[in-house]
């Protein structure tokens, strides 16, 4: 198969990686409101238990399938091979957690409306092939789907959920909308498969290889997942959790950015690492280091200057905590954006799944602990602090495991400039926001004259990552 175009790619992985987080961003001011953040919570601890069960349908098979897609992606044969094997793969796992799932919210007597709801979500995953579409590096489909898909969930969202009663309607939306994405998408993979024998189909060595990989992503759920899980039973407050639920969603959109370029050169550097082309893997790594650093240091600090007269008008009155939980936990788009690159670019793409899982495993331990501390005195504050930690040691475990591979100092000393910038834009985004009443248009100027700041900077600088922007732009606009 022709290499797809990076740049191109990681447009496209952007779009696709936006819509699956923006849509509930898009909605929040009217779900805020017309939930209120009881009813915002309630869903984000229903959800938090189906989750568990949707990770033990997935088995790991997302980053294995890539993984392993990308190295045989030129093979017709044995990409289809690969596809059918994890496909009927999902299936059982699938079968398995639905079971155990509705056992447990039986036995617990949960809200079985509720909870049947949010198990939808657990069955979209048998029908979710985006793997294999993204080990071809094919994010043009992904793009579409989710688009089409998601923009009938929000006008879904607006005619159908009118107040707190609601609150089934809402998530039934929710994860019907995943399902019905998935089930599209395998329609659009067919083309890209050939006819298989069936009987030459083989289980046992993918179920080892994807429990290697599920073995980390149940690890990673404890700080993204329990969290929520933890603030339901020991708070016992659906407001803490609605907390919660909105600074993680406005976070995760940023950091959202911050990661897709690393979704889609994930793929790439398997391919060269099959192909042993160390320099080129390197120079991405670096590239990829350089466009998180000039994202996520200004994303950070704009953050904490704009959250006091941002949260107010987004969700409305009564999500007050959510501006100081808000600028406690933006630092994560950093700390996260750090760690993404070396496991989706090196770790997992170089075969090191495995040792990488060790780090992710301590970084749940401690976040584990932490909430446990944390969360009887502090309330939703203590998951954030728990969450900070717990992505720090990861991160540090990460960097020393790659220290070898990647020069660190070379990163370091690239960086430094552009927290330089982001200071220098903070201090007139934050005079702005103390001065100027909390409204739309207060934050409004804070984005354009931080905006503005950061990028005379930039320019001034002659920054060589927007200079390449720039001149390919120039150059398209010649040819056209």
């Amino acid at each position: 198969m022709a290499q797809k175009s990076i740049k191109k790619n990681y447009i496209f992985n952007l779009f696709y990686e936006v819509f699956v987080i923006i849509v509930p961003l898009i909605t929040a001011p009217y779900v805020s409101r017309v939930l209120h953040a009881d009813g915002v919570g309630v869903y984000s601890f229903s959800y938090s238990i189906a989750t568990y069960f949707a990770l033990l349908a997935a088995l790991g098979t997302n980053s294995y399938g890539v993984r392993e897609g990308a190295r045989v992606r030129d093979d017709e044969y044995k990409r289809s091979k690969l596809f059918y094997e994890i496909t009927i793969l999902r299936f059982l796992t699938t079968f398995l957690s639905i079971i155990i799932y509705l056992i447990v919210v039986i036995m617990n007597q949960y809200d079985i409306f509720i909870y049947l709801a949010c198990g939808i979500s657990i069955l979209s995953v048998a029908f979710d092939c985006s793997w294999f579409l993204k080990s071809l590096e094919n994010f043009q489909t992904l793009v579409i789907r989710n688009f089409v898909v998601k923009l009938l969930t929000v006008i879904s969202i607006f005619i159908f959920v009118k107040s707190r009663d609601d609150l089934l309607i809402y998530i039934f939306i929710q994860t019907v909308g995943t399902l019905i994405a998935n089930v599209i998408l395998i329609s659009n993979v067919k083309r890209y498969l050939v006819k298989v024998d069936m009987k030459s189909l083989k289980y046992k060595h993918h179920m080892k290889e994807t429990l290697i990989y599920f073995i980390p992503t149940i690890a990673t759920s404890v700080y993204t997942v329990l969290d929520k899980t933890m603030l339901g039973i020991i708070v016992n407050s659906s407001y803490e959790n609605g907390y919660y639920e909105q600074t993680n969603k406005i976070v995760h959109i940023f950091l959202t950015l911050i990661t897709s370029l690393s979704g889609v050169i994930g793929a790439r550097t398997a391919y060269l690492f099959a192909k042993e082309e160390h320099q080129k893997i390197r120079g991405l790594i670096y590239k990829a280091y350089d466009f998180m650093n000039l994202l996520a240091f200004p994303l950070v600090f704009g953050i904490v200057g704009c959250a006091s007269t941002f949260v107010p008008w987004f969700l409305g009155p009564g999500y007050d905590k959510v501006i100081s939980l808000l600028q406690l936990y933006c630092p994560l788009i950093l700390i996260i954006g750090m760690s993404n690159i070396l496991g989706g670019l090196y770790l997992t793409p170089s075969g090191q799944r495995k040792r990488s899982s060790k780090a992710i495993i301590m970084g749940s331990v401690v976040n584990l602990i932490l909430n446990l501390i944390l969360i009887p005195y502090f309330n939703s504050y203590g998951a954030v602090i728990a969450s900070l930690f717990a992505e720090g040691t990861i991160t540090g475990l990460y960097i020393y495991m790659s220290s070898e591979y990647v020069n660190f100092i070379y990163i370091l000393k690239n960086a430094f400039k552009y927290l330089v910038y982001s200071i220098i834009m903070f201090i007139p985004v934050y005079i702005i926001g103390y001065y100027l009443p909390t409204h739309f248009t207060t934050t409004l100027i804070q984005v354009v004259a931080g905006g503005a700041i950061y990028g005379i900077l930039l320019l001034i600088t002659k920054n060589k990552l927007i200079f390449e922007v720039l001149d390919g732009l120039l150059k398209k606009f010649k040819k056209a």
